[in-house]
């Protein structure tokens, strides 16, 4: 299955959920969260991604040491949206600290989040944005694609359709590779059918 915006989302909110009911570990897509250790917002953000992913630890082109390297890459690399959906990357680096602050932002005005806060936190927690958390905010990154149908480029779209329709993929594979060998294929069929 590729990877979206939408599965990073539900695993940050799975780990959330699961330390809400006082559990501090959890394996989520081969990646092991430690969900009562606090300030490591950074970690859970790759983390996420790692295991939405399914790429090993530190293998995520973002990754960085706090939230404020790691807002320099996305700023550098990502798109910055202004306005978040669900499994956008929300940094709050306006401060005087020295590794700023960065999550998940899950819908509705919530962001998953590892904190040392002791009012939202402490740990891996699910939290409203607050007008506190709004003033800190530089920035809003999406990395990953909403939907599976959103990775396709536009050159692909038919070769794609052709190869579903066809069974050679049930479309949830979507690489780059794969959508280039998909237009191979698909052009070697329009050509042995006289058609391109």
């Amino acid at each position: 299955m590729s990877a979206t915006k939408d599965l990073v989302a539900d695993i940050a909110e799975q780990a959330c959920a699961t330390h809400a009911v006082g559990v501090h570990t959890v394996a989520i897509g081969g990646v092991t969260f430690n969900l009562a250790e606090k300030g490591y917002c950074a970690r859970f953000v790759r983390q996420c991604h790692e295991a939405a992913m399914g790429i090993p630890a530190f293998a995520w082109k973002y990754c960085a040491a706090n939230a404020i390297e790691m807002e320099k890459n996305l700023r550098s690399m990502a798109n910055s949206v202004a306005s978040p959906q669900r499994g956008d990357i929300v940094c709050l680096n306006r401060v005087n600290g020295r590794y700023g602050h960065i999550g998940i932002y899950v819908g509705e005005g919530f962001v998953c989040e590892n904190t040392s806060s002791t009012v939202r936190g402490p740990g891996t927690v699910r939290s409203k944005i607050t007008q506190g958390m709004y003033s800190k905010l530089t920035g809003y990154y999406g990395v990953l694609p909403k939907m599976v149908v959103d990775m396709i480029q536009p050159w692909a779209k038919a070769a794609v359709n052709w190869a579903v329709k066809e069974g050679f993929t049930d479309g949830t594979d979507l690489s780059f590779d794969v959508q280039r060998m998909l237009v191979i294929l698909y052009r070697y069929d329009k050509s042995k059918q006289g058609k391109v």
